[in-house]
């Protein structure tokens, strides 16, 4: 019998997430991000749940390069290329290729290669990756014999929602709105793109030619401010309790004994931990559920178990468990532990099975 730790991932609902986006800005294109194993979640088959999608986004060339065995849909890589070698990979994937340093233009220039298009970053405030708005003019014209295609993009560094993060973010478009309309005045041709999940969900007024969300694809709310979105879950982590343990009163649990019990208690053992993608700091501040019931997690997570005080008597050897999901969202844990969604989706091992459903 195989470890009982599934995520059960729901295909149907990622296609529902895309239709709420694009319903949100229908007069841009969509490019889904499918980066880090679409989150996680497994790309090829996410992919196949956004078909809609007017292309898809990964990090690196060699994502690209997986991606490739599978779809030939329009794909960008966001950090553009390290070398010749990469830069010849995408020109047989024919990729299209965001365009951050002075470097890779020099490239382009020396090996005289074309591209489907090419992604200009204009870094409007990350101070990551990106030209300076004085660079930006001078960097089209070099990147145009390339391409017929060119995309001015930027990132937005933070789109929360939250009263500061407004402030930041409109800076941010105010200078990205400024560059462009200067640029189209001298008879500049090119395509935009701006908003992530956040700028999507937390802004009304971020638009642009070609948006790329994230996050929101996924089911995740996190630090959206709107209530208009009915984003919904897509995955549930599930497991079972493998043992059941009665403590005493003084006793602790684990390693170097983080949890002392108040009271004599029953306690459970999951078969998942930090090798699995469960966080280190998850032990005495998360929880997971026990028929609709709340069992915190104890003591430190271990690489291949975590232990939950049992919330009653009634708990059996075998009791289903979900660690997150519909009715305890990844938001939730995030907030509890101090991390974020992004770490908790990306971080799931590949022993973890993926049970996908429609």
């Amino acid at each position: 019998m195989p470890r009982p730790t599934t995520a059960i991932i729901d295909l149907s609902s990622i296609e529902h997430n895309f239709n709420v986006i694009k319903k949100h800005c229908p007069k841009s294109q969509i490019y889904s991000v499918v980066k880090s194993n679409a989150y996680g979640h497994g790309v090829k088959k996410v992919v196949g749940a956004l078909k809609k999608s007017d292309g898809f986004c990964v990090a690196t060339i060699e994502e690209a390069d997986e991606f490739r065995e599978f779809s030939k849909k329009p794909l960008l890589c966001l950090q553009g290329f390290y070398d010749k070698q990469d830069l010849k990979l995408a020109h047989s994937h024919k990729l299209e290729l965001v365009i951050h340093n002075e470097e890779q233009i020099g490239l382009l220039e020396k090996l005289k290669l074309s591209f489907p298009s090419l992604w200009l970053k204009f870094d409007t405030g990350m101070n990551r990756l990106g030209f300076m708005q004085n660079e930006i003019e001078n960097m089209m014209h070099r990147l145009k014999p390339f391409s017929k295609k060119i995309v001015l993009m930027t990132h937005l560094k933070s789109s929360s929602g939250k009263k500061m993060s407004r402030k930041v973010t409109n800076k941010q478009f105010n200078l990205f709105t400024k560059t462009t309309l200067n640029l189209k005045q001298k008879q500049h041709n090119f395509l935009t793109s701006v908003s992530n999940s956040g700028g999507i969900l937390n802004f009304d007024d971020l638009f642009s030619d070609i948006e790329r969300p994230g996050l929101s694809l996924y089911g995740s709310h996190f630090h959206n401010k709107s209530k208009n979105f009915r984003l919904k879950n897509v995955t549930t982590l599930v497991s079972k309790i493998i043992a059941i343990k009665d403590i005493k009163k003084g006793e602790t649990v684990g390693y170097d004994g983080l949890w002392q019990a108040k009271k004599n208690t029953s306690i459970g053992i999951i078969p998942i931990g930090y090798s699995d993608g469960i966080p280190l700091n998850y032990g005495n501040k998360g929880y997971v559920l026990i028929n609709k019931a709340k069992a915190q997690v104890i003591g430190r997570v271990a690489m291949d178990l975590i232990a939950v005080e049992l919330p009653n008597k009634k708990v059996k050897l075998g009791e289903d468990i979900i660690l997150w999901g519909k009715d305890l969202k990844v938001d939730e844990l995030a907030s509890l532990t101090d991390n974020i969604p992004y770490s908790f989706m990306t971080s799931l091992s590949k022993r973890v099975k993926r049970k996908y459903i429609k």
